[in-house]
């Protein structure tokens, strides 16, 4: 029987024991079949009816936040990882991003370094920028060092010293791949947002979603949200504006059919997203298409600006899924960090500027 009307994501997931071992086993199925990523979040979004990864990132960077009970966890997934894919891998080089301004990424690096020279391998922090290599840079709590990388035929060497695997801690936005034999790479560089994309992600992941949904015989709506592409869009002509409001009114429609067949009372909306990039940058909220016409050019500008001040013409149209997670005054989302393809720990991203449907991932978070 498919989903009746009523019957939400709550009491769709009200499984047995025997149903939640079903549920185990369909992951390793699937996982059978694909080489799983060494880390990755997701960002969850729990409205109550309906629960959804609205965002994923193949470089985290918030290992700071993960509290010491999920350590174990983690460094486990990371062990196992190592084990089946570079069992001979001694040295471990670690490259985080060139933010040297930015104290808690620095802190996320020391905490993954942590984690990491726990599984019993030695690890080295270096970077190919020769002037970060060799200075003091500040953490949230301490000082850490970069050694300098170089790369000679594809292998990497720390100041001389040949390494066994290199750890990409950087998402690659600029480009500047650091040109790696694919055999040192623990995470391959083609993830970075040079290359990689929102959209074609979605798409896996929906297709992925609608086999699971059919198996356990949950409507696929209450596991991912409605979405579209909108490419090559400049916004600084009207034609553009008018093509993607046509588009995010479609969404809404979709969505608030939705709504009215489960009996939910409540304004649908629809995240405009940067097409590739993090950090929260180039997201945008409304619940009309006519918003997004209207809109001054400073808006538009906020829509448009990527990391690193790129140009962003690649937009995502997601709908807006409400959390319904709250904590004091602020709302929020839970974070899920996994390693080995599963998650191992987790934390609340938590916003008392913005309200249920709004993004998060802004200056003023907490976690």
């Amino acid at each position: 029987m498919m989903l009746t009307r009523g019957r939400l994501l709550s009491d769709s997931l009200q499984f047995s024991e025997s149903r939640i071992a079903e549920i185990d086993d369909w992951f390793q199925i699937a996982w059978s079949e694909r080489r799983r990523p060494l880390v990755g979040s997701v960002d969850v979004r729990d409205a109550g009816f309906k629960v959804a990864v609205v965002d994923a990132n193949a470089f985290p960077a918030g290992f700071h936040h993960l509290h010491p009970d999920d350590h174990e966890n983690c460094i486990a997934g990371l062990a196992e990882w190592l084990q089946t894919h570079a069992p001979d891998a001694k040295t471990v080089c670690l490259v985080p991003e060139p933010l040297t301004r930015n104290p808690a990424y620095v802190q996320n690096v020391i905490a993954l370094r942590s984690l990491l020279m726990d599984t019993g391998r030695t690890i080295r922090l270096a970077v190919p920028e020769s002037d970060i290599s060799g200075r003091s840079i500040s953490a949230v709590d301490g000082m850490v060092s970069y050694d300098l990388l170089t790369i000679e035929h594809g292998k990497p060497f720390v100041n001389g010293e040949q390494i066994d695997l290199c750890f990409l801690n950087r998402d690659l936005t600029d480009g500047r791949v650091l040109r790696l034999s694919a055999d040192v790479e623990a995470i391959p560089s083609v993830m970075g947002w040079h290359n990689r994309r929102k959209s074609i992600h979605q798409t896996l992941l929906d297709a992925n979603v609608k086999i699971f949904a059919s198996d356990f015989d949950i409507d696929p709506w209450l596991l991912s949200p409605v979405w579209s592409y909108s490419g090559e869009k400049c916004l600084a002509q009207d034609i553009c504006l008018e093509m993607m409001a046509a588009s995010i009114d479609q969404i809404l429609e979709e969505v608030q059919e939705r709504y009215d067949y489960y009996g939910l009372r409540m304004t649908p909306s629809v995240f405009v997203k940067n097409d590739r990039g993090t950090y929260g940058l180039g997201i945008l909220t409304v619940t009309a298409g006519a918003e997004l016409i209207g809109m001054s050019k400073r808006k538009l500008g906020r829509l448009t600006y990527g990391r690193g001040g790129q140009e962003v013409e690649d937009f995502v149209l997601q709908e807006g899924i409400p959390t319904c997670q709250m904590m004091g005054e602020s709302v929020g989302e839970s974070v899920l960090y996994c390693t080995n393809g599963t998650a191992r720990g987790a934390f609340i991203r938590l916003n008392h500027k913005y309200g249920d449907h709004d993004n998060l991932n802004t200056p003023s978070s907490e976690y």
